[in-house]
């Protein structure tokens, strides 16, 4: 499984972040076969001690 990049902010504050935008890009090299995959985010926010997931489906097609 490959590495996963951790990351924190720290900061403080009393506002509750409703929505937050993530975004991701990713490098694939011709050892991945066409097909349908799935990739899956999971969340947590150490702040508030909640956690989400989010998933993505996407297609790799021959050029």
């Amino acid at each position: 499984m490959p590495e996963i990049d951790y990351g924190i902010i720290n900061e403080e504050d009393d506002e509750e972040i409703l929505i937050a935008n993530v975004e991701v890009q990713v490098e694939l090299d011709s050892t991945y076969s066409t097909g349908t995959y799935k990739m899956l985010f999971y969340i947590n926010d150490d702040l508030s001690g909640r956690t989400a997931t989010a998933e993505k489906s996407f297609d790799i097609t021959p050029d």
